[in-house]
């Protein structure tokens, strides 16, 4: 979804300003200009680009601290309902992720994988994680589990595709890029990634 002027399209219909979308999602009014992105159905992700001054960088991570609170309280309150969630525990994993802490995220996947272990999300983003501590035999490992359970799962390929591009293997990477296009031909990164 992107920044379209002053209307921000979603895919459940349309965001008409900054303002509406601070309604629907409760979230604080920050961003001169942001993107936005539908990580699953109803779940937008902020990302938030400014100028680059130390002022501004200053800024803009207060400003992701307080989105990735506010996720951060979502999960935990899902998982004070439900403690055996494989979606929450994901999803609190990729948040991890998304701020570094792969060790953590490590933990989240492999409690979810244990609740569900037909999971295909949970070791796709477990590959990744495991890709970004430069574990690489590891995270295809888990990255092949993740497409062989789940063939239609576009972040498996793209994943498994960078981190057969990071291990080299610059063909296979390719293939699995193209098979990642093939599911979802409208993403912008997936093109990037083939060049």
């Amino acid at each position: 979804v992107r920044d379209k002027g002053t209307d921000l399209v979603a895919e459940r219909g349309i965001i008409r300003g900054k303002r509406e979308l601070h309604r629907r999602c409760s979230l604080p009014l920050f961003a001169e200009r942001a993107d936005f992105q539908l990580e699953r159905p109803g779940a937008l992700r902020l990302l938030i680009e400014l100028p680059v001054g130390r002022r501004d960088r200053r800024r803009r991570h207060q400003q992701v601290r307080i989105v990735e609170s506010v996720r951060s309280q979502r999960f935990d309150a899902a998982l004070a309902i439900d403690p055996a969630s494989a979606i929450a525990l994901n999803g609190r994993g990729a948040l991890l992720s998304s701020m570094r802490d792969y060790r953590g995220a490590l933990e989240c996947f492999a409690r979810a994988i244990e609740i569900r272990p037909d999971y295909a999300e949970a070791f796709a983003n477990r590959g990744k994680a495991l890709q970004e501590l430069n574990r690489l035999p590891d995270g295809l490992a888990n990255l092949d589990h993740a497409v062989a359970l789940n063939p239609g799962l576009f972040k498996a390929w793209l994943f498994r595709g960078a981190a057969l591009q990071a291990s080299k293997q610059i063909s296979e990477a390719i293939a699995c890029g193209q098979k990642a296009l093939a599911i979802n031909p409208d993403s912008a990164g997936t093109h990037a990634f083939l060049g």
